[in-house]
């Protein structure tokens, strides 16, 4: 838990705000690009990028 952890603490600004949204307080992806401002499209692309960040940190 604590790599996984830091792992979500390196990632890129916007990826790592549209994953905490999204995957930790269960946002969906609309609710997610009102609150920052972008296009869903905007936020799939943060959570693709968070998600290869991470299985690159974790080894996956």
């Amino acid at each position: 838990m604590a790599a996984l952890r830091a792992a979500i603490a390196q990632l890129p600004e916007g990826a790592g705000r549209a994953f905490r949204l999204h995957k930790l307080e269960g946002l969906p992806h609309a609710e997610v690009a009102a609150r920052l401002g972008i296009s869903r499209s905007g936020v799939e692309k943060h959570i693709a990028v968070a998600m290869a960040h991470l299985r690159r940190a974790l080894g996956n």
